[in-house]
């Protein structure tokens, strides 16, 4: 499934779809049958706490990871239309696996993705060989993307309306530390100016740090993932380095090969420069389930990609925005077949 043709939109402006997924036969038993057991609750105001219970206690006697059954929920209370509290939804999970079982270290679930980060698989240097040796690069990238300007003016705002359908919440940035959240309208005529923005719409315009702060960018306020930005960027002393050199490749042009393999893996919305020498790719998985979507992370971690990109929350570059030193982020891709509609 590429795209949901029946997507509504959140008042606060996420993207909703029904609760029924397509069912991936990468997925193991037990999460299929927890997502039939959990298809049976009531996701509604007024319900979401025991169902909530429910769900996490029938994960963690399944022995399902924390973050998947974590995750699930959390997109459940978002389509109910509820702003999570991801806090208290927390202390929920570890409870509901204590009472499944479940070992603990110091009162934590064991193994808890809150505590420690994700594993990442490390890069298999032979895929990346063979992929980077088939002689793709960037000029083939632009040549198959639907939509292409040559004029040499930046597009980000006709991108950003292909990208984000609507009047969602979008968080943007000059700078890493200089940010904001507002309505798509209100950062009409703005964006093009800018390096930085999240690749999902936000829940609110504010939200809780982890330290208990309120902030315009935050992981709570961040809605259920929509594209999956992808990262390559090699350094001079990367073991292939050599190679590439001696083949003609620029890191843009491995970047770009990488890309178009992924896209066999995942539908390719965007590819856009960090105006430095990597890529940025999108990807829609709004459609996917978690599992099959950090299946996709990982294929592309092996390859090389930046994993810090997981985080809902981490801000990618913005299309054809620009950099903090003034260099354009080219956009290279553009398919809106691909993206998230309405």
């Amino acid at each position: 499934m590429r795209r949901n043709e029946n997507l509504v939109q959140h008042p606060h402006g996420s993207y909703l779809m029904p609760t029924t997924t397509a069912t991936d036969h990468s997925e193991i038993d037990p999460v299929i049958a927890w997502r039939s057991y959990i298809d049976g609750l009531t996701w509604a105001k007024g319900s979401l706490d025991d169902a909530g219970n429910r769900a996490f206690l029938r994960a963690g006697s399944l022995g399902i990871s924390e973050q998947i059954a974590f995750d699930e929920v959390i997109r459940r209370i978002i389509d109910a239309g509820v702003r999570p509290r991801t806090s208290k939804l927390k202390r929920q999970l570890a409870s509901a696996y204590l009472r499944a079982g479940a070992k603990t270290v110091n009162g934590a679930v064991s193994g808890s993705s809150y505590s420690s980060p994700p594993k990442w698989p490390i890069p298999d240097l032979d895929a990346l060989r063979q992929i980077t040796s088939a002689g793709l690069g960037l000029y083939d990238l632009s040549e198959v993307s639907p939509i292409r300007w040559n004029d040499g003016v930046g597009h980000t705002e006709e991108i950003i309306d292909v990208l984000f359908p609507g009047d969602p919440l979008l968080c943007t940035a000059l700078t890493r530390n200089n940010f904001a959240t507002k309505q798509r309208t209100e950062w009409r005529g703005q964006l093009g100016s800018r390096a930085y923005i999240v690749p999902s719409p936000m829940l609110a315009v504010e939200g809780l740090t982890q330290e208990g702060k309120r902030s315009q960018h935050t992981l709570e306020a961040t809605g259920r993932r929509v594209y999956q930005v992808i990262e390559f960027d090699f350094r001079s002393d990367h073991p292939l380095m050599a190679e590439w050199d001696a083949a003609g490749l620029t890191v843009a042009d491995v970047c770009a090969a990488l890309h178009l393999h992924l896209a066999s893996l995942m539908p390719l919305a965007c590819v856009t420069s960090s105006g430095g020498k990597s890529l940025h790719g999108w990807f829609l998985v709004y459609s996917f389930s978690e599992l099959v979507q950090h299946k996709f992370m990982s294929d592309a971690v092996r390859l090389g990609a930046d994993p810090a990109l997981w985080c809902r929350s981490q801000f990618s570059r913005i299309p054809d925005g620009l950099r903090e030193t003034g260099e354009r982020q080219t956009c290279f891709y553009l398919d809106p077949q691909n993206a998230i509609s309405l």
